[in-house]
């Protein structure tokens, strides 16, 4: 049974027993009624206590689809760096349409030269276009024994208001994220695969989020490589370019947490760029 902190606008839950792993092949489809038809967008909720604007649909899902676009699919943007996604809900509407692009800061920079360590921002547009979520990735040195070498994301909402950070643990494992509010007090965690086994289960890769105490799994991110034909295929409004990343959590949780653990799929899917450029 979950039990949520009403106190506390982020719903802390616990979770007993243990979620299994969710399969990325049966875990979260686009109704074949929503496939190859022009797009549907989410209708928008009515205000919420503690909730940014445009997020107030984030009480009523637990798994979200975010799928890479291909380039000058639905006027995606052509400038260098720049990459493009689409998030759906379970019931195949979408909810955001994003631009991932680099860092104005470091703008000058193509992203291939920074490689792994570059900084980039994300911008999430609701169906009037109204951008709701900003996520920022800040520049890594790439230097093993540098304390700059840990990613640290940033989650706005709207932009200009950070409500949450995703920040990397040092460990000498699995690669592992506190998921955090403003005050950097961690509510769960994000704990991935040693990159020595990540690609050898289902063509997959898998991280676990887990409770505050690391004791529970609560929620999955999957990132799914698909080839090029199943990718043609995948669903209208743009065809996928690497694969798709879905995502669940508790639906008890609250939005700006929610919001935060969306934005991990865009670090996951950058960590793993290179993969879907081999494929």
């Amino acid at each position: 049974m979950r039990r949520v902190d009403s106190t506390s606008p982020w719903g802390e839950a616990t979770l007993q027993p243990p979620l299994p792993t969710p399969s990325p092949i049966c875990f979260l489809s686009v109704p074949p009624t929503q496939q190859h038809k022009s797009t549907v967008w989410i209708a928008p909720g009515p205000p919420q206590k503690n909730c940014p604007p445009g997020l107030e649909f984030m009480s009523q899902v637990d798994q979200l689809l975010v799928s890479k676009l291909r380039e000058n699919t639905e006027g995606t943007a052509s400038e260098p760096g720049t990459v493009s996604f689409k998030v759906k809900n379970s019931m195949g509407q979408r909810v955001f349409f994003v631009t991932k692009r680099p860092y104005p800061a470091l703008a000058p920079m193509p992203s291939r030269v920074q490689g792994a360590a570059c900084s980039w921002e994300a911008t999430m547009t609701d169906g009037g276009s109204r951008e709701v979520m900003r996520v920022v990735r800040r520049f890594r040195c790439g230097c093993h024994r540098c304390s700059c070498n840990v990613d640290d994301l940033e989650v706005h909402s709207p932009p200009g208001s950070i409500i949450g950070y995703l920040r990397q643990k040092v460990t000498e494992t699995e690669p592992t994220f506190a998921v955090t509010d403003l005050s950097n007090k961690a509510h769960l965690w994000l704990r991935g695969p040693s990159c020595a086994v990540y690609c050898t289960v289902n063509n997959a890769v898998s991280y676990q989020i887990l409770s505050k105490d690391e004791r529970n799994q609560v929620g999955a991110v999957v990132k799914q490589w698909m080839k090029e034909a199943a990718a043609e295929g995948a669903g209208g409004g743009g065809s996928s370019k690497g694969g798709k990343t879905f995502i669940q959590f508790p639906m008890d949780l609250a939005p700006k947490l929610k919001a935060t653990l969306l934005a991990s799929c865009f670090l996951i899917d950058h960590v793993y760029t290179k993969d879907d450029d081999d494929d």
